[in-house]
């Protein structure tokens, strides 16, 4: 990971069992008992002792694809009803400019949506699933609820709860512009309704699509 800020998390998808789990910055856990380096790290503008992995929300962006198409197969949306998508780079929404990052021209069908990750493309999607049942998918995935992240006591046998951070999801949509910002996995600029998700949960969802939709604990 360099310098950056971030996380990682590997998880197997069959049993949810967590093969690793990494946040940076870090710290030396042998030294923690330290009065100084405590300090120190406590301190710190750059929040060592934060574990991004389950207690920091991002933007899910592009990831959130995977929500949007699931649904668009699940309800049996016609790609002929949708595609072709012409991707000049952006589209206007109720007036709102609506950005890809870059211009795909013709898109031709939802594999080639997420082969390209074309957001004129998964918003087109999101309209023909509808914001309410993105709105629904989203929950499928588990956002907005709590997940369980814990481990077993070698020695007492008790099961040790780690606390982690919920993920939410729009929950409603005004206009157009909205639905395609929930389809592509991106928060307004209003942030009234902010779309975040745990690193922890991003790579649960990656999970559930390995899995054949099971979203294991």
């Amino acid at each position: 990971m360099g310098s950056y800020k971030g996380a990682i998390v590997v998880l197997n998808p069959k049993t949810g069992e967590v093969l690793g789990m990494y946040s940076q910055p870090t710290y030396r856990p042998s030294a923690i008992q330290s009065g100084d380096y405590y300090s120190e790290r406590k301190w710190d503008v750059n929040r060592p002792l934060l574990n991004r992995a389950t207690d920091k929300l991002y933007e899910p962006g592009s990831i959130a694809k995977l929500i949007t198409l699931a649904a668009a197969y699940e309800y049996g949306i016609n790609e002929a009803d949708v595609f072709p998508v012409r991707c000049n780079s952006y589209a206007m929404y109720d007036n709102i400019q609506f950005w890809c990052w870059q211009k795909h021209n013709k898109v031709k069908s939802m594999e080639e949506a997420l082969e390209t990750s074309c957001n004129i493309a998964a918003a087109q999607i999101g309209f023909a699933v509808g914001g309410p049942r993105l709105v629904e998918f989203s929950n499928k995935f588990a956002f907005d609820q709590d997940i369980d992240l814990g481990f077993r006591d070698p020695i007492t046998k008790e099961f040790v709860s780690i606390p982690v951070l919920t993920s939410r999801a729009p929950i409603n949509h005004r206009n157009k512009y909205e639905v395609a910002m929930h389809a592509c996995g991106l928060t307004p600029d209003n942030r009234k309704m902010p779309y975040e998700i745990t690193p922890l949960h991003a790579a649960m969802m990656a999970a559930a699509i390995a899995n054949g939709g099971s979203m294991m604990k």
